[in-house]
């Protein structure tokens, strides 16, 4: 992806390196965008366009999402303190990449460790979360990013990915509540919903083209799989969040 200056440059670097720098201490307050409640509508970019039809809502309450997909660097930290053999990664990783090849259980077992090493639980989203958030919790409006023609700066794939590769966890813009690739970039784990089930991957990837890199783009995968674009991010309720902050 071009960037259009060498300020913005300048500034994708900058980001990248405050992210890898503070990561170890998770930045709690700094890195994590507030996702406030509201109704979910499935497969719905506007409610103008539902009004005589039948369809699915839920009810989503607050939350803060990490604004970045898990990086490499990050991963390998977990790995290190649980004795855990880090999955291998692509000949273009490094430690500001999305991290990959990483299976259901083992995106589970990290937010565990989360959990315990912060005293509050982190998990992954679930899919009406995740494409709740990737719409800025805003379903009265088409003027979305997410809905811009590609290329754009806020979406890698096929088109504009760099070295065949994704780009690192901040070098996009973010949407309009700061989270960055959520849309292309790896695919990203979502929360099994239902015990004997399989969960869903969203978002899309690097590797694909502009139809399968949307805010609605799902399809079911095994959780005992794993591939080259696949990653995730984790959430955290509110509450906890809450309580967190006034801890610390």
């Amino acid at each position: 992806m071009k960037p259009t200056n060498k300020f913005y440059t300048i500034a994708l670097l900058f980001i990248g390196l405050s992210c890898w720098q503070a990561e170890a201490q998770l930045n709690i307050p700094a890195h994590f965008a507030y996702v406030k409640g509201g109704t979910f509508i499935e497969n719905s970019i506007s409610l103008e366009s539902h009004k005589n039809d039948s369809y699915y809502t839920k009810e989503i309450a607050p939350f803060y999402m990490y604004r970045f997909e898990t990086m490499v660097h990050t991963f390998e930290q977990f790995c290190e303190e649980t004795k855990m053999e880090m999955p291998p990664q692509p000949s273009w990783s490094n430690g500001l990449m999305p991290v990959v090849n990483v299976t259901y259980d083992q995106a589970v077992s990290f937010c565990n460790w989360l959990s315990k090493k912060y005293g509050m639980r982190f998990r992954l989203p679930t899919v009406e979360e995740w494409q709740y958030a990737a719409k800025a919790a805003n379903f009265q409006t088409e003027e979305l990013i997410y809905n811009h023609p590609l290329p754009n700066q806020w979406v890698v794939y096929s088109k504009n990915a760099r070295n065949h590769s994704p780009s690192c966890i901040s070098c996009m813009q973010p949407n309009e509540i700061g989270l960055y690739a959520m849309c292309g970039n790896v695919w990203e784990w979502t929360q099994q919903q239902l015990k004997g089930f399989e969960t869903s991957i969203v978002g899309g990837g690097y590797m694909d083209e502009a139809n399968n890199v949307k805010i609605t783009s799902q399809k079911p995968f095994s959780m005992k799989n794993y591939q080259g674009d696949l990653g995730f991010r984790f959430v955290v309720a509110f509450d906890d969040f809450q309580a967190y902050l006034n801890k610390n």
